[in-house]
């Protein structure tokens, strides 16, 4: 068995999931979780970057990592932006009455992506994860 283990985590609806396993978790000497959507790297570069409002599917800075990891994958011409409600949970993409509604599934802006920002928003996330290992001698 692993007595140290760190999760990268690349999510943002998984945050608070995998936070409550690790409160749960015993046995390991160390046992970390790094959301690469909330290191003071990332988040630096996204203030400095993104444009949008809000955000959080399919918006600005996930378009732009998708444009930098694989342009090919991405159709910018079927980007729109789109506002849903502010309210946690999952987005609504039948009934414009219920909260969260997206009838395209996205909440943020995506027409506003780049691959340069996106190979920016990557290196930040690299940069805390790298610097987590560094701290906890992982």
């Amino acid at each position: 068995g692993a007595k140290q283990t760190l999760i990268i985590n690349t999510g943002i609806s998984t945050i608070p999931p995998l936070e409550n396993v690790l409160e749960m978790t015993t046995g390991f000497e160390s046992l970390r979780l790094v959301n690469v959507y909330a290191g003071s790297n990332f988040r630096q570069a996204s203030d400095e970057l993104l444009q949008q409002a809000r955000g959080g599917h399919a918006d600005e800075a996930e378009t732009s990592i998708m444009l930098a990891i694989a342009p090919e994958a991405v159709d910018m011409t079927l980007a729109e932006a789109c506002a849903a409600h502010e309210i946690r949970g999952r987005l609504n993409r039948t009934n414009p009455q219920a909260a969260n509604y997206s009838p395209n599934g996205v909440y943020g802006d995506p027409t506003l992506a780049s691959a340069k920002k996106g190979r920016r928003l990557l290196a930040a996330m690299l940069a805390d994860v790298l610097a987590m290992i560094s701290d906890q001698n992982i």
